[in-house]
């Protein structure tokens, strides 16, 4: 998963005049799917968004600054945030497919009637075609700002005075946050995570992985080791949740070996989690953020663990 598919995207951007803009609703919902709605909107004078999606390509292809030179990598989405990776899920990922779905139903029924100003919009859409391989393949750019501004303290020079503008406005910059390309997304930044709603997604993830690990009884107190794993940034950790290291843990002698070598305490054969440090460690571990310093032969925390090609 190169650079290079993303870098070909936005290239041949330049080569279409066939783009339309959207504004965006996105309107989370605790126990049910987002509802978005996106609503048309026509730029003048004429040509003025073929003119700002050059603004766009320069902005993230230029090849001294721009924005692509500053990422390493495409990776599968594994709930890390680098700043550097470009993270990757496919439209059938059970963490975005219901968003997802419901994201592209509306961009496919885009209403043409009501007036944007009216509802509060969190996002703008560009939905074109690029042509990749001999193929022409759905493109589309997602930017989570705020594209409506009600500008304070600007003043319009009109006849020797300044008059002050009290209007909304709608304000676009050449800053996308996500990218769709066929039915593969790419969160060039970690906004993706905003407009897919994942914190619900991984949310749940951590729920049903806490729940089957309290029921192995590999730990001494899964009271405190379920109140860690729910705080903070943990619960992002469990979608990289390792279940062969999980089926490595199950055996007594196994636990042993590895309470050993990243220096977590034992009770009765069990994972010693009464102490919320070793509940942490075991996350850690359990999510491939633990590892072995393959030179020092000593426990090390990373950011992920990602198999080499």
């Amino acid at each position: 998963m190169s650079l290079q598919k993303i870098q070909a995207a936005f290239e041949q951007m330049n080569k279409s005049d066939a783009w339309s803009i959207q504004l965006l609703r996105i309107a989370p919902r605790k126990n049910t799917d987002t509802v978005y709605g996106a609503f048309s909107i026509t730029l003048t004078p004429q040509g003025k968004l073929i003119e700002f999606i050059s603004e766009i390509v320069a902005h993230y292809i230029n090849s001294k600054n721009g924005i692509l030179t500053t990422h390493t990598s495409v990776q599968n989405y594994d709930g890390t945030t680098d700043g550097q990776t470009i993270y990757k899920l496919h439209s059938h990922n059970p963490l975005i497919s219901s968003e997802y779905s419901s994201l592209i139903t509306a961009l496919s029924n885009i209403d043409y009637e009501a007036n944007p100003l009216s509802q509060k919009m969190q996002a703008y859409v560009i939905q074109g075609n690029v042509a990749l391989n001999g193929e022409q393949i759905p493109l589309v750019l997602v930017s989570m700002q705020n594209p409506i501004t009600t500008l304070k303290h600007r003043f319009l020079y009109e006849k020797n005075t300044f008059r002050e503008i009290d209007t909304n406005v709608l304000t676009l910059r050449p800053a996308i946050d996500v990218l769709i390309l066929g039915e593969d997304i790419y969160f060039i930044t970690m906004a993706g995570e905003k407009l897919f709603n994942m914190e619900r997604a991984y949310k749940t993830i951590c729920g049903n992985k806490i729940s089957i690990l309290k029921e192995s009884g590999i730990f001494s107190n899964n009271d405190v080791f379920e109140s860690v794993a729910v705080f903070g940034h943990h619960p992002r950790m469990f979608v990289s949740f390792n279940e062969k290291r999980f089926d490595i843990l199950q055996s007594k002698n196994k636990r042993e070996d590895y309470a050993e070598l990243f220096n977590i305490p034992l009770t009765d054969g069990k994972f010693d989690t009464s102490l919320p440090e070793s509940a942490d460690k075991l996350i850690r571990l359990l999510c491939n953020k633990g590892m072995v310093d393959p030179f020092e032969e000593s426990p090390v925390e990373v950011s992920s663990a990602r198999s080499w090609k």
